[in-house]
């Protein structure tokens, strides 16, 4: 029996931290960000994205942002599937946003007799995410500079989250209640 634990949250809610915790207990990790930037890149997806663009006449800019974001997220599932099919190990954990359900739905997708699927709900207020991104770009370990285009992509991706709810089809799902105060510690709750 394989299991996939997913997080859901925003940038800075601690998801890559969790990653890591997990890794150490055994868990291979799939980051989106890595997979998306691999897929980007990719023959397939730009020709895919040219074939769709094709087909509208005058495509605005939201309407490029679509198909991309599209493309991108049809691809993904199917490496996704593809990753936990073909994956030797029994326990894999998947980093990534997940802010909507439409994007939750891919993994949910991937369960079956012999796969569960469990996911962590981060829920981190705005203020605490805002104020790690800031140290973590204060400290070196973001590249850049926490400038407004960066708050208000944060503001953004606040904006766009769907709350997940336990009736989504996940095996398990727990909600993670970060505090400023907690930062330091992290505590698994899936062995």
């Amino acid at each position: 029996m394989k299991t996939i634990v997913t997080t859901i949250g925003l940038p800075f809610s601690g998801k890559s931290r969790l990653a890591k915790e997990y890794q150490d207990k055994g868990f291979t990790v799939i980051s989106r960000d890595d997979e998306l930037k691999k897929i980007i890149d990719s023959s397939r997806f730009k020709k895919q994205v040219e074939r769709d663009l094709a087909i509208l006449e005058s495509p605005t800019s939201r309407d490029v942002f679509a198909v991309k974001n599209k493309v991108a997220i049809e691809i993904l599932n199917e490496r996704l599937n593809d990753l936990v099919e073909h994956s030797d190990s029994q326990k894999i954990f998947y980093d990534a946003t997940n802010l909507q359900r439409a994007t939750r739905q891919g993994v949910i997708n991937l369960k079956s007799d012999e796969v569960k699927v469990q996911a962590l709900y981060l829920r981190t207020p705005l203020e605490v995410i805002i104020q790690r991104a800031i140290k973590s770009h204060e400290s070196g370990e973001r590249v850049g500079q926490f400038n407004e285009g960066a708050l208000q992509g944060l503001q953004r991706m606040y904006q766009m989250l769907e709350e997940p709810t336990p009736d989504e089809g996940f095996d398990k799902f727990t909600i993670i209640d970060f505090k400023q105060e907690q930062d330091h510690e992290i505590k698994i709750p899936v062995k």
